[in-house]
């Protein structure tokens, strides 16, 4: 992010159009810098609308960067990704808000 001034979405770094389930975080050369992306959760297909497939709904994330608005909120997504990924570095980008 500070070598490009930029926040990418994972589409944008490694194209997934159909949708595929990353398994596993990858990484990715982008402007000479190494990119990780995470895996992805495991979404259940119960909860898809009858209409919309898991992989649809996955392509459609990637094409999205994702903020929480809150420290709260911040903190919430942190821990669900720590004890899913126990051992890793979650790296917490903080902005000040902006009046």
């Amino acid at each position: 992010m500070a070598a490009s001034d930029a926040l990418y979405a994972s589409d944008a770094v490694h194209s997934n159009p159909h949708g595929e389930w990353r398994r596993e975080k990858e990484s990715h050369e982008v402007h000479g810098n190494q990119v990780t992306l995470n895996a992805h959760l495991y979404i259940s297909p119960e909860i898809m609308a009858s209409n919309t497939s898991v992989e649809e709904f996955r392509a459609f994330l990637d094409h999205h960067v994702f903020l929480w608005p809150t420290l709260r909120l911040c903190g919430q997504m942190l821990q669900m990704y720590i004890r899913r990924e126990p051992g890793v570095f979650h790296p917490e980008i903080g902005c000040p808000p902006y009046l």
